[in-house]
């Protein structure tokens, strides 16, 4: 009988615990010539998080050639930059940025404006859902 209890008390803690992750996730991609990005937008009740992955369509041996990437995208309610130098060669041709904040403010009917800066190059594209 003490068995049943405690199964019991498990199947409806997994059962209140489950119903209180309200999570929305929307994924965007795009593409341009040499670059294509892809964003995930986690938001819950209390913040939302962003991770945008910038991936090179190339070779890696013109990014070393270039020496540098910089890119920038644009949201309704927030933004992100990055630069990164290169006096090598880089080992990948991926490059990833994390953010977050304390707000589940997301408005997911948007599209996502990226601005790429290499070698002198520049490329802009949008992600749509």
């Amino acid at each position: 009988m003490k068995k049943k209890g405690w199964v019991m008390t498990a199947v409806l803690a997994l059962l209140i615990m489950s119903s209180c992750s309200n999570q929305e996730r929307y994924i965007y991609e795009g593409d341009s010539e040499h670059w294509h990005g892809e964003m995930e937008v986690n938001v819950t009740e209390k913040e939302t998080t962003e991770d945008f992955a910038l991936i090179f369509n190339g070779d890696v041996e013109q990014l070393g050639e270039a020496g540098y990437v910089t890119y920038e995208y644009e949201m309704i309610t927030s933004g992100g930059r990055g630069e990164i130098n290169f006096e090598n060669t880089p080992e990948s041709r991926t490059f990833t940025h994390h953010s977050g904040s304390n707000s589940s403010v997301f408005t997911s009917d948007q599209t996502i404006l990226v601005t790429v800066e290499w070698g002198g190059n520049k490329e802009e594209f949008e992600l749509e859902k």
